[in-house]
């Protein structure tokens, strides 16, 4: 065997090898390595088509990475105009709680603490910082907040709701101007998401964006 067949050899070994561990869809990789093998034909330069099916490839799989979609998996059907007390993602579920007054939470070194009355007082609304105000496309509001601390009225195990391994307390309130407060801790820091007269769905992306933040 010549100096180049065992080149060739031993670079279409490496290729395949690099081919199997590349993490992206199958008929995506199928379709780039097709492109490429035509190229290497036309040319003849077997080495550089190899070495180059492969930057293609992980390049490929790169923006595959970076540009899928990175939003909520739902489970739930989320039809246009219906509401679900409870919303089921590959993820985990979300509960929306029925309640008639604003809620937040107390931070305790990654715990959230329980107790007292679920009426935000003065002084407790003036430790509260907003982050981000966004106007959703169905016209409503989401408000991202951080908050020193509030109080949580006693909650049911099952009224309790979580993206992943995040825990997180959801209400909702059902006024002419339809309001959903989520509340949960992270890192030590208690947040909320309040979302007035917006979409389940709308509040949810929302939410699952600022926990993943």
């Amino acid at each position: 065997m010549s100096n180049f067949e065992q080149d060739d050899l031993m670079l279409r070994q490496a290729f395949q090898k690099s081919y199997q561990n590349i993490k992206m869809p199958e008929d995506l990789k199928q379709a780039t390595l097709s492109e490429m093998m035509k190229n290497t034909k036309k040319t003849g330069k077997k080495l550089v088509g190899f070495g180059s099916a492969v930057a293609v490839l992980c390049a490929a799989a790169l923006a595959f990475l970076v540009l899928r979609p990175s939003g909520v998996s739902y489970i739930t059907p989320m039809e246009e105009g219906v509401y679900y007390d409870t919303v089921e993602l590959k993820n985990g579920e979300i509960h929306f709680v029925k309640n008639r007054v604003a809620i937040s939470i107390t931070p305790n070194a990654g715990q959230i603490v329980i107790g007292g009355d679920s009426a935000v007082s003065t002084e407790e609304e003036k430790k509260t910082e907003v982050l981000e105000e966004t106007v959703a496309e169905s016209g409503g509001l989401l408000v991202f907040q951080e908050t020193e601390q509030v109080s949580l009225p006693e909650i049911a195990e099952d009224n309790w709701s979580n993206i992943g391994e995040q825990t997180i307390y959801v209400t909702v309130l059902k006024t002419e101007e339809i309001r959903y407060q989520a509340v949960f801790e992270k890192n030590g820091t208690a947040y909320q998401v309040i979302g007035t007269d917006v979409t389940q769905k709308e509040f949810i992306d929302y939410l699952n964006d600022k926990i993943n933040e």
